[in-house]
């Protein structure tokens, strides 16, 4: 059983995936170009997830009647909703901020004091837009997601699994002004103070390299541990990689991480040419005709992102056509389909369109008895002919 388990998981998976080691316990990497996971562990299983809630709080402002110029007054009855140990930019009590400054300091700074800002201004209070963060997670097909409050504070029950939170970021970023304030670096509030992305404080820490890091999110409690929500590119792929789990130190594992996957697809995934247009596929014979044969070619070129080890026995070609041909068969006789590791990559219809007709044999037998009933009726006009010449002389 454990084998046949096994040689499912290399099936479903390519060795190649688990070549890289992560901090993270739990991590999901998508490539949006061909819409395919291309690995991934621990998707499935509920997980704490910190601020990457705040994913959701954005898009929730986002489409409640986001006006980015509009000011909204900061009071102090909205300040003392943001838990103490959370993370703050320190917004001032009874200052006014553009709806747009408040927007950019919770998703690209994370601040707490911004998104409880946010969430009274726009519902009235922190109960009610949790309430719509989670109506619109069971709009847009969110199973396994149930959120209790706009920052990512731990709790039991604000929680998610990582396939939720790919299906959550997909949705955010086909909005314009999301993906703008999620690959932002850094940004200058109406009253003047520079904020910056949680990702360039973190990394800073170490000195790491995050320009490939197109956007991010991050995220740290002491449930979820370090968190990232990330688009890269890699090989002409727009990649997402959300990784959890990741443990709490001054190493900023979830960084790492983040990095590591785009390392590891640069060095380990290409583009691979699995069929090209034109390609010889098949020679299927003709019979009782004038011609042979049909070559049958590929109508399509099939480009498939995988691992540079990839297995090509996974690669098949199903041929819905007959064996053989002849001057019956019809223009179009049947479909080829392409798959890879059981996923249909691409069909063709396949059109004859040489000209198949029969043998001068086969038109002969296919007529003979019109052509032995033309003879018999001719004989019988011959015959008719010669008796009435004889007749008209018998007459004189």
């Amino acid at each position: 059983m454990k084998k046949g388990l096994l040689l499912i998981s290399i099936l479903l998976f390519p060795i190649s995936c688990f070549a890289i080691e992560l901090h993270s316990p739990k991590y999901i990497v998508y490539d949006t170009k061909e819409e395919k996971v291309l690995f991934a562990q621990g998707e499935k299983e509920n997980t704490a997830i910190a601020s990457l809630t705040k994913i959701m709080s954005t898009i929730v402002v986002l489409e409640e009647d986001y006006q980015p110029e509009r000011m909204i007054l900061v009071t102090n009855e909205m300040l003392k909703k943001v838990p103490w140990d959370a993370y703050k930019i320190k917004l001032q009590a009874n200052h006014s901020y553009t709806e747009q400054d408040l927007l950019v300091a919770t998703l690209m700074s994370s601040a707490a004091d911004a998104v409880t800002s946010l969430a009274i201004d726009k519902a009235g209070s922190v109960e009610a837009f949790v309430y719509k963060m989670n109506q619109k997670g069971e709009e847009i097909g969110l199973k396994n997601t149930h959120f209790t409050n706009p920052i990512g504070m731990d709790d039991i029950d604000n929680k998610a699994t990582l396939e939720d939170i790919l299906i959550l970021l997909k949705y955010a970023l086909k909005n314009e002004t999301f993906k703008q304030i999620f690959t932002m670096k850094q940004y200058t509030l109406v009253d003047g103070k520079e904020i910056y992305s949680s990702v360039k404080m973190y990394s800073e820490r170490l000195n790491l390299d995050t320009t490939r890091i197109k956007g991010a999110k991050t995220g740290a409690t002491g449930e979820a541990g370090y968190a990232l929500a990330e688009i890269f590119d890699s090989n002409n792929h727009e990649i997402i990689s959300i990784t959890t789990g990741a443990e709490q130190t001054n190493d900023c594992y979830h960084i790492q991480d983040g990095l590591a996957i785009i390392n590891y697809l640069d060095e380990n995934y290409s583009d691979k040419v699995l069929l090209k247009k034109g390609e010889l596929l098949k020679t299927i014979p003709v019979v009782k005709s004038t011609i042979d044969h049909v070559d049958i070619k590929s109508k399509q070129t099939i480009v498939k992102y995988l691992p540079n080890d990839y297995n090509p026995e996974l690669w098949k070609i199903v041929y819905k056509i007959p064996e053989v041909l002849d001057y019956h068969s019809k223009k179009e006789i049947g479909t080829i389909e392409y798959y890879y590791n059981e996923e249909q990559l691409g069909i063709d219809t396949i059109i004859i369109k040489e000209e198949i007709k029969p043998t001068l044999l086969e038109v002969l037998k296919n007529n003979i008895l019109y052509i032995i009933g033309g003879i018999i009726g001719i004989i019988g006009i011959i015959i008719l002919i010669i008796k009435k010449k004889k007749h008209c002389k018998l007459t004189k």
